[in-house]
């Protein structure tokens, strides 16, 4: 498997006291671990990347004054060579070939360009460990999330004591679409997951819009209910199929009623799921239908590591 880790270098750059914010200490030990346990990395070719934003006006003029080692560009990109180096690693030591890439340009666009023209088949974005900090996915990874041209992994520390769920226990979200149930079947097989021991929970959440519910007659809306479970329920037993027939043993169903992100984050933490999986395009004409509302706040909100799957 070939995937892509972009690293943030913005806090190990800015020479602070504290080290911690250093690109190896975004991957320490645990996060590694954790990595290893969902994916696999022996055998797998990682691609560490750091993209350098264009320089502001005034640093930009200032490196035109000077073309020597010792310049302002110069040493912004030996600085994160240097520390991909030091997580490059932590990788190897994994059993991973690694290869370190700094690029220049807009970050999120030379990401997502970066990953196509690898050919990467998954890539890693990482979250923050602490209760407020895994709410704060920057507008750089959001974009890459939405528009990444390969599945997406947001990596985040399960709750004390729930280390060992991520192992046996994920929740699978679908929506009924061909697309969406494709997506979500290929990202759990490429992961390394264990088939025999692995209890795979499809949850697939009937939403009516208020608006449509405001507006119509009662009996009607109950009409519409039924309909819209029955259709989830047959959504439900399909994906069960599929996901039996690739040698899955344990599946169990659930449909639920109401919001669709709020859903399937109770969800997650109702079953103890140690992994999220959902696809990227859902239902209908729009391309990114579920990334919109729905999947950024499951990508967002849920406690538990995240696959956007395409």
């Amino acid at each position: 498997m070939k995937i892509l880790v972009a690293v943030d270098l913005s806090q190990a750059s800015q020479g602070g006291k504290d080290k911690k914010d250093s690109a190896a200490k975004q991957f320490d030990a645990d996060q590694l671990s954790r990595l290893q346990k969902l994916v696999g990395l022996k055998g797998s070719e990682v691609i560490l990347l750091y993209v350098q934003e264009q320089l502001p006006s005034f640093e930009a003029v200032l490196s035109t004054q000077a073309d020597f080692p010792d310049d302002l560009g110069h040493q912004v990109e030996k600085a994160a060579r240097g520390e991909l180096d030091k997580l490059a690693e932590q990788f190897k030591s994994a059993g991973a070939q690694v290869k370190v890439e700094v690029v220049h340009g807009p970050p999120a666009y030379m990401i997502e360009q970066v990953a196509r023209d690898q050919g990467a088949h998954l890539m890693i974005v990482t979250a923050g460990n602490g209760a407020g900090e895994r709410f704060l996915i920057g507008s750089t990874s959001q974009h890459v999330i939405r528009h990444s041209p390969c599945s997406v992994l947001i990596l985040r520390a399960p709750k004390g004591g729930e280390e060992s769920k991520a192992l046996n226990k994920i929740l699978v979200a679908v929506d009924g679409s061909d697309k969406c149930l494709q997506a979500v079947v290929s990202a759990v097989e490429n992961l390394n997951l264990e088939k025999s021991t692995l209890n795979i929970h499809i949850a697939h959440v009937v939403t009516l819009s208020p608006l449509v519910a405001s507006f119509t007659p009662q009996s009607f809306v109950a009409a519409l209910e039924e309909n819209m479970i029955m259709e989830g329920e047959v959504a439900l037993a399909n994906a069960q199929k599929v996901f039996v027939d690739r040698g899955f043993k344990s599946v169990d169903i659930e449909v639920a009623h109401g919001n669709s992100a709020g859903e399937i984050i109770k969800m997650a933490e109702k079953t103890g799921a140690g992994l999220i999986v959902i696809g990227s395009q859902g239902k209908g004409a729009v391309k990114h239908f579920l990334m919109g509302h729905v999947a950024n706040r499951i990508v967002t909100h849920a406690s538990a590591p995240t696959v956007v799957a395409r």
